[in-house]
């Protein structure tokens, strides 16, 4: 249980109670989740470094999807290429996929912690000359590389 928050002499927070384990308080009419040290510890959860757990490729029905170079074409034989991690930042920007030059903007949550990516084929993902890796925008401190 969080313990009542008692604002200090000569400091203005005006104490507003609790979330969970975590204290509120109002500095100058700004509210702030008061968050103990060890849960920032590895930084914000944004910015912490996001561990992928399994790669996985799926065969897919015809449908439409991403051919990495900025079309969205109907497909004969597309493949998914489901990413499962234990969290996924929220984060500003949206992940992109790179596969060698092209790149992957589309993508949904089949389930809790897979990141599903629809391609139109999946020969590029076996070409050994392609670095594949996940990245937020231009933030290459987000970037996780991918080994399916």
């Amino acid at each position: 249980m969080c313990e009542q928050l008692v604002a200090e002499p000569g400091m203005p927070a005006a104490p507003l109670g609790c979330v969970g384990m975590n204290r509120m308080v109002a500095i100058a009419g700004l509210i702030f989740l008061l968050v103990p040290a060890e849960v920032w510890a590895e930084g914000p959860p944004a910015l912490r470094k996001v561990e992928v757990l399994e790669v996985a490729t799926v065969s897919l029905p015809a449908q439409a999807a991403e051919d990495g170079r900025g079309n969205r074409l109907e497909a004969t034989a597309p493949v998914a290429l489901d990413i499962t991690a234990e969290r996924w930042p929220g984060r500003a920007l949206d992940p992109v996929l790179h596969i060698g030059d092209r790149t992957f903007h589309e993508y949904r949550f089949p389930a809790p912690g897979v990141m599903r990516f629809v391609l139109t084929e999946g020969a590029f993902l076996v070409d050994p000359n392609h670095t594949i890796f996940l990245q937020y925008g231009d933030d290459e401190g987000s970037r996780v590389e991918i080994q399916p």
